[in-house]
């Protein structure tokens, strides 16, 4: 490496081959710096296979000791509050998975027919931008003017029932 040579900031007068190595060390440093930046999200790119897992984990185990810690106030032991905690979560989410897949398969198998009802609905935001747009607008002042006949008709009857 080479030695560079200290002088007082009081000094006036700057030579110009420092001035040359101060904007060269400026330029190394931040090349530096972009290269550090690339190497850590590459790294974190390659370890992501590894760190979510045991993320996961750390989350998934905070979030149970409290419960074993309850079980545990109630002298059960450690190992069997664990595994009841344990059981509980797992049987849980088996549950929700349960209840959703049946509808979620009665479903998949409308799948032939919905698609046809999906492209015709999703229809409007082909063509010029907005186009979607100018089309509810249109709906709701349709939907507007259904109203007010409505309402002007229910204003204008008489009681159904009249006092005999």
């Amino acid at each position: 490496m080479q030695d560079f040579t200290v002088h007082p900031v009081s000094e006036p007068q700057e030579i110009a081959g420092e001035s040359r190595s101060r904007q060269s060390l400026d330029v190394i440093a931040f090349v530096l710096s972009g290269l550090f930046a690339i190497v850590v999200i590459g790294t974190l790119a390659v370890a992501k296979a590894l760190i979510m897992p045991l993320a996961a984990a750390l989350i998934i185990g905070t979030m149970l000791s409290a419960g074993a810690r309850a079980l545990e106030r109630y002298r059960v032991p450690h190992s069997l509050s664990v595994s009841l905690m344990l059981a509980a979560v797992g049987g849980t989410v088996a549950l929700i998975f349960m209840l959703i897949s049946s509808p979620l398969l009665a479903w998949m198998s409308r799948l032939s027919e919905l698609g046809p009802q999906l492209k015709d609905k999703l229809q409007m935001f082909d063509g010029r931008p907005g186009a979607g747009v100018r089309h509810w607008v249109g709906k709701e002042h349709r939907l507007n003017l259904r109203f007010s006949e409505v309402a002007a008709v229910n204003l204008d009857t008489t009681p159904a029932i009249s006092p005999t």
